[in-house]
């Protein structure tokens, strides 16, 4: 169980509309560091927190959200992988594989619990959209972002990830756009994901709380019990596209990816984290990228984003 004096994640209730909002803008909505052995707070937190409101059944819908310049950059750069640890561990000793799979399966319960609400769910995209935070963010049923808002997968930049559920994520975005995240690493902003599909509604930041506001209002006008049967034919839907069986093999996938042997000289992040620091590391990974990114996408790489 998570803490309740260290609310990473803040639930709230008005009405029939609950929301779950990212409690950590000093650090853009980062997730709360990860211990040897131990989930982010923030993964236990937005799990607690859908698992509740899913079992309300005063609630219609859920606003996703966080507070502060930034939906969520993801995962904590400067833990990454500890949560395969355990403190008796010998030293240099790798974690046993049904770890990695226990702890990724753990880590899946969250997707689930807001890509299988029983609630309308309404993620507002604001800043950065990153990471695990991507991942639940597509799990929303509308998702509305300002203009300025760049989503993307930076895991993708080192074990070509391709989501939670690979057959959900390639639903929602397209192939196209499911590949060149996953296997080209790219990051996409707000009006691009927009007009591929996957994001519902862009606009100026300032009018962003209010188109989310409609957005709510409009799903409250419907029957509660309309909305259930809806959202149930929905989750159906998906699991008849493969949804559910590709988020096991997903969990799978991951747990294989994170104990990928790399070549002498291909990028090792970890490695970097080790010698310069996360914050070098992470520039170093993103680094390598930059010019061929730039090139694809039209841009001059020479010049600044």
């Amino acid at each position: 169980m998570s803490d309740p004096s260290d609310p990473v994640v803040l639930l709230n209730r008005k009405g029939p509309v609950g929301e779950v909002v990212f409690n950590r803008a000093d650090q853009l909505n980062a997730f709360a560091p990860y211990e040897p052995g131990e989930l982010s707070a923030t993964v236990v937190q937005v799990r607690e927190a859908f698992e509740e409101l899913n079992d309300d059944d005063s609630i219609k819908a859920i606003v996703f959200r966080g507070l502060g310049e930034a939906f969520s950059t993801g995962g904590n750069v400067g833990t990454l992988g500890v949560m395969y640890q355990h403190p008796d561990d010998l030293p240099g000793k790798r974690p046993p594989q049904r770890r990695y799979l226990r702890v990724d399966e753990q880590v899946a319960r969250t997707w689930e619990a807001i890509a299988y609400s029983s609630k309308v769910v309404i993620a507002e995209g604001k800043g950065y959209v990153l990471g695990v935070a991507l991942d639940w963010f597509v799990a929303a049923d509308i998702m509305i972002c300002s203009e300025e808002t760049v989503l993307g997968y930076p895991p993708a930049r080192m074990i070509a990830f391709s989501g939670m559920s690979t057959a959900y994520w390639m639903q929602k975005m397209g192939p196209a756009l499911h590949a060149e995240i996953s296997l080209m690493g790219r990051y996409v902003g707000a009006q691009e994901a927009c007009d591929r599909g996957l994001v519902n509604r862009v606009v100026p930041r300032d009018r962003l709380e209010e188109t989310v506001e409609a957005a709510v209002e409009s799903v409250c006008c419907i029957a509660a019990d309309g909305l259930y049967i809806g959202k149930l034919n929905r989750r159906v839907a998906f699991d008849i596209m493969g949804a559910r069986s590709s988020s096991l093999q997903s969990n799978m996938g991951h747990s294989m990816q994170v104990q990928q042997r790399l070549d002498p000289d291909e990028f090792n992040v970890i490695r970097e984290r080790g010698r310069h620091g996360a914050k070098e590391a992470w520039k170093a990974r993103d680094q390598r990228f930059k010019s061929a990114l730039a090139r694809f996408e039209g841009r001059n790489p020479d010049v600044e984003d």
